[in-house]
């Protein structure tokens, strides 16, 4: 299908455009980003191309940047070869793009996968589905782990109709998945499904927490009524009995602290499955105060500009203002080890050898025992096909002791250059040795080609360089993120609560051990214990239930009519409760009715469903553009939902009769 420069510049620039201007309001953002992509429109058709502007920037530090091996130079080619139709040179360029992402270690190209799913979105529209489907294999395999690629491929599927839209839904069950492992994406996809998941289990926290007062309330009553109902009369009683259910407001604690403390109250009436239900909850706890820490904590993290620009040295964005970012940063703090190499790996990724080989010579230099970077030099010596020199760096590492597998292993393929296939065999054989897990995973994503493995900072040192700050970076990278939670004083409470309800409802199961003889009759609903019958636990019913429907003997025709009467009106109201809990919040009902493990299951998954779809706006927009909580990902939640509500209604429902 044929195609404009245009449309094409227009869709390489958005996704860096995006990046940059996704913290600005959505009004704000839609302004900016039109106008920029008219501005790149303009540079675009007047021949002003991206090697001029980065020229700009290294002139402004007097550090010139050669980008005529880049990966956007190559691209350009490729886009203007394509549009003129020269399928030959469009191909070689294509081809040299996968090359050097290998080359350099740059696995995930980012951006000019990015522009392969946009023209892969044009042709869908266009009805070009093949091409289309060519666009998103290159998108996927220049970065395998971009999840809009499997949201291409899903708007695909339905275009194409029949069954497609089985399809869809499993290519963007993919992306969700690919999301939380995109090093791009990872991070706002993984605090996006924190903060739901933990927002599903403190909902069903509170919602258990009221299941078993209504379950048990009336047994608390009871064992009140017991002790000192004689002394302080009936309405006393019930006034005691809402007093202790309410202590924690009264003690000015705060309603935050009911659902736990119900749950101690009742345990010792519960059952085996209750109790574990419970303790579960109580232990969720122990996550509010490392959640309440880390989440706002990496919100600020993610608004620091100095950050992004040392993620996108792993993400393959590349952006011209992340290397100007790292340039100042290093000016500032030029005894930070870590920006300078964040810096050298953008010069490679650049495609500027030279530039990024002088800057691990910097650091080496004020470093010498920095082994990382001695390997990262031999591999730049390795691209400009200087064996030799590449073999020298390589051989201070291993003389250095390090036990470093890609020191090896690069080693070997030095060797193999040289045609020295022995020395090659043994460099390679003592690489597997160290670490074989690690020669296999680099290889598997080298492909077909055999280059050497960098060293790069992961995504978890660089996170550490910025946790918490919105600009700046901290001089010690952060190596525990819990450690400020667990011990700040505000937050120990949250930890010690868990042992605070523990130790409660130990006293009250050794202050109270006939609490565990006190029973709601599962025939009519009525309290009853060893105190006031006779008969306690005979199959959980109260003495008259007993003799009337499974002794069948001693009980006037009166006493069976009232008793057949309050059976019939404990089972309808109990059959409303349910109904109602089912409808409300499946999974409730079922809690209530002495199906525990069945019930927090299903109302899980409701309350997942619920929350993703209220808190959807308000949970961190992905940098991909085009991957969110879009209508058809509400239809498929709306399809969980009714699934839970059906399965709470129709499915394994208890026995409300007894």
């Amino acid at each position: 299908m044929p195609s404009h420069p245009e449309a094409e510049i227009e869709a390489m620039s958005r996704t860096s455009l995006m990046r940059r201007h996704r913290r600005m309001s959505e009004l704000v953002r839609r302004h900016v980003l039109t106008a920029a992509i008219r501005w790149l429109l303009v540079l675009g058709c007047t021949g002003v191309g991206t090697e001029h502007a980065i020229a700009e920037v290294g002139a402004e530090e007097d550090i010139p940047i050669s980008l005529h091996t880049s990966f956007e130079h190559y691209w350009r080619r490729y886009l203007l070869a394509e549009t003129s139709g020269d399928v030959e040179t469009a191909g070689r360029m294509l081809d040299e793009i996968k090359r050097l992402r290998v080359e350099r270690n740059a696995f995930n190209l980012h951006d000019v996968a990015m522009a392969f799913v946009y023209r892969g979105l044009a042709l869908v529209e266009q009805g070009g589905f093949e091409e289309a489907r060519k666009r998103f294999d290159v998108a996927r395999e220049l970065d395998p782990d971009l999840p809009t690629a499997y949201w291409g491929f899903a708007r695909l599927a339905e275009r194409e109709g029949g069954l497609g839209f089985l399809s869809a839904t499993l290519y963007r069950f993919q992306a969700q998945l690919l999301a939380l492992r995109s090093e791009r994406n990872g991070a706002y996809a993984s605090w996006n499904l924190t903060y739901v998941v933990f927002s599903s289990l403190m909902m069903l926290y509170f919602i258990v927490a009221l299941v078993m007062i209504y379950r048990y309330g009336v047994l608390l009553r009871h064992d009140i009524e017991e002790r000192f109902g004689d002394r302080i009369g009936t309405q006393a009683v019930l006034a005691s009995t809402l007093g202790v259910l309410l202590l924690p407001m009264m003690l000015t604690m705060g309603t935050g602290w009911l659902a736990p403390y119900w749950l101690a109250i009742t345990f010792g009436y519960q059952s085996v499955r209750e109790r574990v239900v419970s303790l579960s909850c109580l232990l969720v706890i122990l996550a509010t105060a490392p959640f309440a820490e880390l989440y706002p904590a990496w919100a600020r993290t993610s608004a620091n500009p100095l950050y992004q620009a040392a993620l996108s040295s792993v993400t393959g964005t590349f952006d011209l203002q992340d290397v100007r970012t790292l340039r100042e940063a290093v000016g500032e703090h030029p005894q930070d080890r870590d920006l300078q190499f964040l810096l050298a790996t953008q010069y490679k990724n650049l495609g500027d050898y030279e530039l990024a080989a002088n800057q691990y010579r910097r650091i080496i230099e004020v470093w010498p025992n920095d082994l990382e970077a001695r390997i990262n030099l031999g591999n730049i010596y390795f691209a400009q096909r200087d064996w030799d020199g590449a073999l020298v760096k390589y051989n201070e590492v291993i003389g250095a002791g390090a036990r470093l597998p890609m020191a090896f292993y690069n080693k070997s393929l030095a060797h193999a250059e040289n045609f020295q296939f022995a020395e090659r065999q043994d460099a390679r054989v003592r690489a597997e040795g160290v670490d074989a897990a690690a020669v296999v995973a680099h290889e598997r994503r080298t492909g077909n080609y055999r280059v050497v493995a960098d060293q790069k900072l992961d995504e978890m040192d660089i996170l550490g360089k910025f946790y918490g700050l919105t600009e700046g970076l901290h001089e010690q990278k952060i190596r525990s993120f819990l450690a400020p939670s667990i011990f700040n004083s505000w937050a120990f409470r949250f930890v010690a609560a868990p042992v605070f309800f523990g130790v409660l409802i130990l006293v009250l199961e050794i202050a109270f051990k006939d609490r565990r003889l006190i029973q709601r009759c599962r025939k009519c609903g009525s309290a009853f214990c060893g105190r006031c019958q006779i008969g306690t636990g005979r199959k959980a019913v109260c003495t008259q239930c007993y003799h009337l429907f499974y002794m069948r003997d001693g009980v006037s025709a009166l006493a069976r009519n009232e008793k057949l009467a309050r059976v019939e009106q404990d089972t309808n109201r109990r059959s409303r409760v349910f109904r109602l809990l089912s409808i409300i919040v499946p999974g409730a009902g079922h809690i209530g009715e002495g199906m525990p493990l069945v019930g927090a299951l299903l109302l899980f998954f409701w309350l997942l469903g619920a929350s993703l779809l209220i808190l959807g706006s308000a949970l961190y927009s992905l940098p991909d553009g085009l991957f969110g909580f879009e209508a058809d990902v509400s239809y498929g939640l709306l399809f969980v939902m009714a699934f839970v509500l059906g399965a709470a209604n129709l499915v394994a429902r208890p026995p409300l009769n007894g």
